[in-house]
């Protein structure tokens, strides 16, 4: 049997961007089904509103801009949750808002992530060198910017801390 490497390669990593495009339709977060829409929606726009309404006078809290971060991605309000994870971020930084700041960046340019969200996603990875979020998403980046031996390469160590993760198996 004659082996192909690299249409190999690049069946596993169309089909890793692919599922990575899945994955950001989804969200990292899973949405309770269960809960009527409407009223769930006019809750979160409650309060967001009063959140808003209290960091317009306050400060805040590192949790308080996550908060916010995460209901107006809920929203759809992508732009708005870039900024706040980035106020998040400046308060105390922290890999996994740093990928959650670079998902929604990419979900603002058309799911793709551009120079900023790709410099969050590296430094993340920085910081927690060991992380399957962290490879995953650096895996998938160094991908569109065509990185080709970068993002194989994080996408192998991905592949490796996943055999060993009870969470994955």
């Amino acid at each position: 049997a004659k082996k192909y490497p690299a249409l190999a390669l690049s069946i596993v990593l169309f089909l890793s961007t692919l599922t990575f495009l899945m994955y950001l339709q989804l969200g990292m977060h899973a949405y309770d089904e269960q809960a009527e829409p409407a009223k769930t929606e006019q809750s979160v726009e409650d309060m967001v509103l009063k959140l808003e309404q209290y960091l317009e006078s306050n400060k805040g809290e590192m949790k308080d801009w996550v908060m916010l971060g995460r209901s107006y991605k809920y929203m759809g309000r992508y732009g708005e949750a870039a900024n706040a994870y980035a106020a998040a971020n400046m308060i105390q930084p922290n890999p996994q808002l740093m990928l959650e700041q670079a998902e929604v960046l990419a979900l603002v340019n058309g799911e793709k992530f551009n120079q900023e969200a790709r410099q969050l996603v590296l430094k993340a990875l920085s910081m927690m060198p060991d992380n399957l979020n962290a490879l995953w998403f650096a895996g998938v980046v160094e991908f569109q910017f065509a990185n080709y031996r970068q993002s194989i390469k994080h996408l192998s160590q991905l592949k490796a801390e996943a055999i060993h993760d009870p969470e994955v198996n």
